[in-house]
């Protein structure tokens, strides 16, 4: 579970309690020893309904992780990227939609097809300068 989106979660307001959850699968999650030390990856497994990871069929590209199917086949793949402030704040829980946001001028976050397309750059933009209004 995310710091700040989980904090909810009885005794997992910090995070995960020890470095070697980092290293854990949706599968190590389901015994209550772990899932109570690493409460914060086991909570996203457990939200998203994790099957693991399927390295034949994931790939670095972060933004396939919006699919639901993609994401719940690959959870260690989208977790390295999940931001839990990102969600709260602009729903962009992956970073990125589109490939070409490098390209983006900053004037064009003011567009909504564009924003949720490039909504990393946007925020950061923003956190740089001024939060846009969409239109």
């Amino acid at each position: 579970m995310l710091i700040g989106r989980f904090s909810c979660l009885p005794d997992c307001y910090y995070g995960d309690k020890k470095y070697f959850c980092y290293d854990i699968d949706a599968e190590e999650c389901k015994t209550d020893t772990v899932a109570s030390t690493c409460c914060q990856k086991c909570g996203f497994f457990l939200e998203k309904g994790c099957d693991g990871n399927a390295s034949d069929k994931c790939s670095n590209t972060y933004s396939e992780c919006y699919n639901r199917s993609f994401e719940k086949a690959c959870c260690d793949t989208c977790y390295q990227v999940y931001d839990a402030y990102l969600v709260r704040d602009t729903d962009c829980m992956y970073g990125n939609r589109g490939r070409n946001c490098n390209y983006l001028s900053s004037r064009e976050c003011y567009y909504e097809d564009k924003y949720q397309e490039c909504c990393y750059y946007c925020y950061n933009d923003a956190r740089n300068n001024e939060m846009p209004s969409k239109v």
